[in-house]
């Protein structure tokens, strides 16, 4: 069967369509989001938390740089795995298929587990030295 497209062109057809959509889900979530952000930081406040307006520009940037890498880190391990899907529904018996497919898999679960603990360090870093930021003031 010929297909109009070949597959490096579907990927980024599949790529740019799921990057579209996270950008439209945020900018239509930005209401709702800040009316419960802010809800947290009344509660918070009250509680006796910091909030976000109180704590150094440093550590609120740094939280959101590794938030953001952490985000593309997850869409990356998705896209690797349904690529490796679609490699393993179209093998047709083929051991190499299949091969590549299970490598695919394993290597996108690994790669996710080393940005869950990045992401856990960088997180404990932030919190330490944010602190000492904060505290030095």
């Amino acid at each position: 069967m010929k297909f109009f497209f070949n597959k490096k062109q579907i990927l980024v057809i599949v790529l740019i369509i799921f990057l579209v959509n996270i950008l439209i889900i945020g900018v239509a979530m930005a209401g709702p989001f800040l009316e419960v952000t802010e809800g947290f930081i009344e509660t918070g406040s009250k509680a006796g938390f910091p909030s976000a307006a109180e704590r150094d520009f440093r550590v609120v940037w740094a939280t959101y740089i590794s938030n953001f890498a952490a985000g593309v880190g997850g869409a990356f391990f998705a896209i690797l795995i349904i690529y490796a899907g679609w490699i393993w529904l179209n093998a047709r018996g083929r051991e190499e298929q299949i091969e590549k497919a299970k490598k695919l898999i394993i290597g996108a679960t690994i790669g996710l587990t080393i940005i869950i603990f990045a992401r856990l360090i960088a997180e404990l870093a932030i919190n330490y030295f944010g602190a000492n930021v904060i505290a030095a003031g």
